[in-house]
């Protein structure tokens, strides 16, 4: 199960420890400067998590916004992870629509604290996404058809989810 998370900061050193934290994970991850892009990229393609600095706060606010919208669509919304300086505002971007903070300057175990918890409930999530029970044989063709190289491996499908 491969998660897709948003970055959107233009703080190098914390995008940097967030990635190498997430990788740890198995999360991948796409990186944005601009709130613009990223609110276009939330429109075309679906992200399990969206991690948004708040150096910025009426930008940070207007994608946290674009994250609730997704409510309505066929996936549930994202979930978000607010990066603070000031940790006074916690309770504010709490009431905003964040799932998680991280505070700045973002330490290594900080994150993979966060990151940890965010991961479980993301995965927890996942699994209870609708499945439709079916038992079917399949067959899946492994390398170039025609090929010497080319092997068929069968199996069974058990169930079936978007």
């Amino acid at each position: 199960m491969i998660l897709q998370t948003l970055l959107v900061s233009k703080d190098d050193l914390t995008a940097e420890t967030l990635i190498k934290v997430l990788v740890q994970f198995g999360v991948v991850v796409d990186r944005s400067n601009a709130v613009d892009v990223a609110l276009m990229r939330l429109a075309e393609e679906r992200f399990d998590q969206v991690i948004v600095d708040f150096d910025d706060p009426e930008a940070a606010n207007l994608l946290l916004d674009g994250c609730r919208h997704l409510a309505g669509r066929e996936h549930k919304p994202p979930v978000t992870v607010a990066l603070l300086r000031d940790a006074s505002q916690i309770r504010s971007i709490l009431g905003a629509g964040a799932h998680f903070i991280v505070t700045k300057p973002v330490g290594r175990e900080q994150a993979q604290n966060t990151f940890r918890a965010a991961t479980a409930l993301l995965k927890r999530e996942r699994r209870q996404s609708s499945r439709v029970a079916v038992q079917a044989e399949i067959s899946i063709r492994v390398g170039e058809s025609g090929t010497a190289e080319s092997n068929l491996v069968e199996g069974i499908l058990l169930d079936l989810s978007t």
